[in-house]
């Protein structure tokens, strides 16, 4: 079973990305057990911890993961704002079921709240590797460009403005249908780079 930890609001890639699109980060998995996800027209089979992937993948794969990991931050700072039912259709295709109910979760936690998630989150993927159907990819994101803000008044949260170097760890799994889905987000603590281009 899972092993979670409440985030750090004083880091705001950790409070942001854990209370809103992520709504956890995992620190531990002690099962071994493969769980099945079932998703509309595509059928999931994702290991209920991380997987050890070997360190290489071909292009064409590597290009599809790291366009549905990008696609789902794309479209998760918009499902920000707007109604929860518009909300679960525009993330679907992006995310597994259960990982879908968690960032729904988390959205309905910040409508309660009143608030409003603005901005971009701007990727920069280190790396990605993939073991089977399933997929991890690395990120180095830079979120200052995010701000969490009041839905009445408009006014920033404080404290909520983005960071420069979040580490996140995000493994996809591939269904039937050959879509990559996300159905896990990590944020770690440890510090990350991003090489020059």
């Amino acid at each position: 079973m899972n092993s979670f930890s409440k985030p750090t609001f004083g880091a705001h890639a950790r409070w942001f990305i854990g209370t809103i699109l992520i709504t956890t980060v995992l620190v531990g998995c002690a099962s071994n057990d493969r769980v099945v996800l079932p998703s509309q027209g595509a059928t999931l089979t994702v290991p209920s911890r991380s997987p050890e992937p070997p360190p290489s993948t071909t292009p064409g794969q590597q290009a599809a993961i790291i366009e549905a990991y990008e696609a789902y931050w794309k479209i998760g700072m918009r499902s920000s704002q707007v109604p929860l039912a518009q909300a679960r259709k525009m993330l679907r295709p992006y995310t597994t079921p259960e990982f879908l109910k968690h960032v729904l979760d988390g959205l309905q936690r910040q409508h309660e709240k009143g608030q409003v998630v603005t901005g971009a989150v701007k990727t920069n993927v280190i790396d990605v590797t993939v073991k089977g159907g399933t997929a991890r990819v690395t990120d180095c994101q830079d979120t200052t460009g995010v701000i969490v803000t009041d839905a009445a008044s408009g006014r920033a949260v404080s404290g909520s403005r983005g960071e420069p170097r979040a580490h996140v760890q995000a493994d996809l799994a591939q269904g039937t249908d050959r879509r990559w889905r996300i159905y896990q987000v990590i944020v770690l603590e440890r510090p990350c780079t991003v090489s020059p281009s």
